[in-house]
C-alpha cells in the first residue's frame, strides 16, 4: 500500500428506518491510495461513503481516523465522536450537486471557503488553485446553473476540495458523462490523487475502477464480499473461458440448452445479437459448440473466446452472494 492507515471501519453496521444497510464492515484505507468501492445500486455504497464522515450513527462498530498527538504519536480517533473536527479535513462530492445554481462559480467557492472558516488570504489562494486545477477560470463569473454537465461535476468537486482535504470521497463521479468527459474526469481525479490526496470512489462501473484504482472492494447487500488490487481480483477468477457467439438464425435458447445438457458451459445468456457462454474448459466447449450449431442448423457468423473480465467476476460474485 502507499502509506499508513488513514481511515478505518471496525465492525461498522448501519441501520436506516429499520433496515440493515451495512453489516459489520471492516475496512482499512491507506494514505495516498485510490480506493474503489464497487457495488450495484442499493448495495450500500452511498451509505458507506456517508458513514465514513459520520452522517449516519452506527448501529454497532465505528469509523476511526488517524490523528497525530502534539508529541507526534499516532492514535486513532472516532469520527462520530469528533465529527466537526474530522469534516474540516475531508471533502465529499455526492451524486447530487451541493453548490448553488444562482451563484457564480467563484461565488460558490467563496461560500464554501467561508463555511470552512478559511481566512481571506487562504480562501483566495485556494480558489486560484482550484480554478486552475479544474479548468474553471474562464467560467469563474458564470452562474452555476448555466454550466454544462461536465463542468458542474468539476465545480462540485472543486467545492469539496476548498479546504484542501487529506481525504476526498466521490460518489459516482463519472455518472451520466459521455466517454470524452469521463476520460477527462478520470485524468483530473488521478491528478488530485498524485498530489497526495487519498481518494475513495464509489461506483458501479467496474471497468473504470479497475483501470484507475490501486485497490478495490466489492460490496453486495451491505457486506464486503471481496477485496484486493485489480490484479489480485483478476487472479482469483477461476480458470475458464468466456465465449462470445453470433449465429443465424440465432435460436440461442435451444443452443444454450443443448450445451448445458452436455455440461460444457456453466452459464449462458443472450445479449443483443450474441450468445455469451462461460465454460471451465474453453477448447472443449468450443468443439461442442460447433457440433451443436451444426446439429441445430445454426450458421456461425462469429465466435470469440477469452478470459472472463473483472466485470464478469463482479457479476458472478454478486449473484452468488444474493442466492
Amino acid at each position: 500500500m502507499k502509506g499508513d492507515v488513514i481511515l478505518k471501519t471496525k465492525d461498522l453496521s448501519i441501520e436506516i428506518d429499520g433496515f440493515l444497510i451495512l453489516d459489520k464492515i471492516n475496512l482499512d484505507i491507506y494514505e495516498g491510495e485510490m480506493l474503489g468501492i464497487i457495488g450495484m445500486s442499493g448495495a450500500g455504497k452511498t451509505t458507506l461513503l456517508s458513514s465514513l464522515i459520520g452522517v449516519f450513527p452506527p448501529l454497532s462498530g465505528d469509523v476511526y481516523f488517524s490523528h497525530r498527538t502534539p508529541d507526534k504519536k499516532k492514535v486513532f480517533k472516532s469520527v462520530n465522536a469528533l465529527k466537526q473536527y474530522f469534516r474540516q479535513r475531508v471533502g465529499f462530492s455526492s451524486q447530487i450537486a451541493s453548490f448553488y445554481d444562482k451563484l457564480t462559480v467563484v461565488e460558490n467557492l467563496q461560500f464554501f471557503a467561508s463555511f470552512y472558516g478559511l481566512d481571506k488570504y487562504t480562501s483566495e489562494e485556494r480558489i486560484k488553485i482550484l480554478l486552475d486545477l479544474f479548468d474553471l477560470y474562464l467560467l469563474k463569473d458564470k452562474l452555476a446553473e448555466a454550466l454544462s454537465g461536465g463542468m458542474r461535476k468539476r465545480l462540485d468537486m472543486a467545492c469539496a476540495m476548498i479546504n484542501n482535504p487529506k481525504i476526498l470521497l466521490l460518489d459516482e463521479p463519472t455518472a451520466n458523462l459521455d466517454p470524452v468527459l469521463k476520460k477527462q474526469m478520470w485524468a483530473l481525479i488521478q491528478k488530485i490523487n498524485e498530489k497526495g490526496t487519498t481518494v475513495i470512489i464509489a461506483s458501479h462501473l467496474v471497468s473504470d475502477l479497475e483501470q484507475y484504482c490501486d485497490r478495490l472492494v466489492i460490496l453486495s447487500e451491505g457486506k464486503f464480499v471481496r477485496e484486493g488490487t485489480p490484479r489480485e481480483l483478476r487472479g482469483s477468477i477461476s480458470v475458464g473461458s468466456k465465449i462470445l457467439l453470433e449465429t443465424s438464425p440465432g435460436d440461442y435458447p435451444k443452443l444454450a440448452k443443448l450445451l448445458k445438457k452436455k455440461k460444457v458451459v456453466t452459464k449462458a445468456l443472450s445479449k443483443g445479437d450474441h450468445l455469451i457462454l462461460y465454460a471451465p474448459n474453453g477448447e472443449k466447449a468450443l468443439n461442442e459448440l460447433m457440433s451443436a450449431a451444426h446439429k441445430l442448423k445454426e450458421r456461425v457468423i462469429s465466435v470469440e473466446m477469452n478470459k472472463p473480465s473483472l466485470d464478469d467476476f463482479f457479476a458472478t460474485i454478486v449473484e452468488q452472494n444474493e442466492q
